[in-house]
């Protein structure tokens, strides 16, 4: 944004609900004036889905893996897995995770990320697998 237009401009920054500070902060300190709307929100399902609580349940485990792509997300599973019963298998899981930030939710929780995406993009997260 510096590289292409003056301090001062209007910008227009659509975010979730749930979002980190930056990079609204890093501009507004660099004298851009940033309007925020809100654009979406992602709500945590209640409890596992059917079709994972069976895979957690199953011997052998019907899983091999997780992708998690935001640290919310990857706190709700872990808290759901457990809930149901299931958080040993969830943490028995392959881990691949979008960002350090994200794999940051699983260790604080005692689980290991596998992979770590080398820069937040899905190609990248995906490129783990191979």
């Amino acid at each position: 944004v510096r590289g292409r237009l003056a301090a001062g401009a209007r910008l227009l920054h659509l975010a979730g609900a749930e979002r980190k500070a930056e990079p609204a902060a890093a501009l507004t300190s660099a004298g851009y004036a940033i309007a925020t709307h809100v654009a979406y929100a992602a709500e945590a399902v209640p409890h596992l889905p059917d079709a994972v609580f069976s895979a957690l349940a199953a011997t052998p485990p019907g899983l091999d893996a997780a992708l998690h792509y935001s640290r919310r997300s990857a706190r709700v599973a872990h808290r759901l897995s457990g809930a149901a019963g299931h958080g040993g298998a969830f943490g028995a899981l392959r881990h691949y995770c979008l960002s350090d930030d994200v794999a940051a939710a699983l260790d604080q929780a005692g689980v290991a990320a596998h992979f770590v995406a080398g820069r937040p993009r899905e190609d990248d997260l995906l490129a783990g697998l191979c």
